[in-house]
This record gives C-alpha cells, structure tokens and sequence, in this order.
C-alpha cells in the first residue's frame, strides 16, 4: 500500500468538528436551562395562592414522615396553600433544588402567593410549626386578595 491511501489526520477539521460540538452541546444545555427557568415561573405563577414546596425522596426516612403530616394536614388549607412535593431523584427538579439551595432532605420552602419565599425548614418539621407556618401563608394571601 502507498502511503497515499493511508487515512491522513486533518486537525483543522478535527478543530472544526470540535468547536461546532461543543457549540451545539452549549445550546442545547442553555435552552435547558431557560426551559427549566422559565416553566418554574409558570409553575409559581400558576398557583395564584401561597406554596409549600416539600423536596424530598421516597427512600428518606424523615421524608415519609413528612409527607404523612402534610397528608394529614393539608386538608385544612385546601385552596389556600398548595402543597407539591418535588422529588430530588428527578432531573426536572434539579432547577428548583438549585434555586432553593437544598442542602438537605427533607426541606421545605413556603412561598407566598408571589413566589417570595417565607419560611424555609431542613428536616421533618415540629407540627406545630408547619401548622403555624401555613396558617400564617394563607392569612397573608386572605390579605392581599
């Protein structure tokens, strides 16, 4: 075999297909992350009534027992506060556990009917305090209406 029809390594084009990947791959990761940006505005903004976020896992101890209080208690803030539990496993939730800084599991963010957080707890909260917390969210939401 010549030397001539050996393949030949062409690193403007090796540089080429480089940068145009690296490109596309930063597009495709911005546009990720507006989508995600922009459907977790939708996501408070839909709600009209003050928030509870709950982050948690199905395998986290503290996160049943949680979940079973809100279960309980949720009931009685029907329409006034919206409890929605945000699984930290699913990657659609990473924004939202970005924006909130979790550190922790379980945590819970209470959102007036804004999206300005007012209240935060890290681990299974005392229900008195989560009781009192609601309350006080959907008092203020009576308020402003």
């Amino acid at each position: 075999m010549s030397s001539d029809n050996a393949p030949t390594s062409h690193p403007r084009r090796l540089w080429l297909l480089a940068v145009v990947g690296a490109l596309v791959a930063g597009g495709i990761g911005w546009s990720t992350i507006r989508r995600r940006r922009s459907s977790h505005a939708r996501f408070v903004a839909a709600a009209g009534v003050p928030q509870l976020l709950d982050f948690g896992m199905d395998i986290c101890e503290q996160c049943k027992k949680t979940r079973a209080l809100l279960s309980r208690i949720e009931p009685e803030y029907a329409g006034k506060v919206q409890v929605r539990y945000v699984d930290v496993r699913e990657e659609a939730n990473d924004a939202l556990a970005e924006k909130y800084r979790m550190r922790v599991i379980p945590l819970l963010v209470l959102l007036d009917k804004d999206g300005v957080e007012m209240w935060r707890h890290e681990g299974a909260p005392p229900e008195a305090v989560l009781r009192e917390q609601l309350s006080r969210a959907a008092a203020t939401a009576q308020v402003r209406r």
